[in-house]
């Protein structure tokens, strides 16, 4: 069921049968809404070790741009223990392997969102230092969303991680659920229903 859905809306979507539109997406996991220690899965990720992190979506917060195939993202994090990791590893939207539930699976980095050197991302801050100093911050700027990746994102499969020096698999992560109104316009609204009474 969950994949004829998303084929329909990704062929919709490339044929233009959905208008252009912007489509608005909301951080959240198993542990809720925004960017939680405990939405984190996998090892040495900080799941149940009563990390202070925190964050969120600010300003515009997440907005998927399908004409252009571009995802705007707003967003902020405090509290990360022992400062942000480093720029190869330290804020990235991963894609979760296939699964029945996407928040509690992992996959590998997509979008690297603080390290300058990924071609498919712009950052409209300056990036943020990784050398241990840094415990919170501002992240904006935009991804262009390779055409592969427009499924996954529609689906929820995408996830922010944030991985600090002392929980190098990641302290604070959240799924990027398309929002209800959207989820609603898109015909995922039953799914996303779903997810939000976990």
């Amino acid at each position: 069921m969950k994949n004829a859905i998303i084929t329909a809306v990704a062929v919709a979507v490339a044929s233009g049968s959905v208008a252009a539109q912007t489509i608005n997406f909301d951080f959240e996991g198993n542990a809720g809404v925004g960017l939680l220690p405990d939405n984190e899965v996998g090892s040495n990720t900080s799941f149940g070790s009563g990390s202070p992190a925190i964050g969120g979506e600010v300003g515009a917060g997440l907005v998927f741009d399908t004409s252009t195939s571009t995802l705007n993202f707003d967003f902020q994090f405090s509290g990360l223990t022992g400062g942000l990791f480093d720029a190869a590893s330290g804020i990235h939207f991963h894609i979760a392997s296939p699964g029945i539930d996407p928040f509690n699976e992992t996959g590998g980095i997509a979008y690297n969102l603080n390290s300058g050197t990924d071609s498919a991302v712009t950052n409209t801050n300056a990036l943020l230092a990784t050398d241990g100093s840094v415990s919170s911050g501002r992240v904006t700027g935009f991804a262009v969303i390779r055409s592969e990746d427009v499924d996954d994102l529609l689906a929820g499969n995408f996830y922010l991680n944030i991985h600090s020096d002392a929980f190098r698999g990641g302290e604070l992560r959240a799924n990027l659920v398309p929002a209800p109104g959207a989820a609603a316009m898109l015909g995922l609204g039953g799914l996303v229903a779903a997810r939000r009474r976990r």
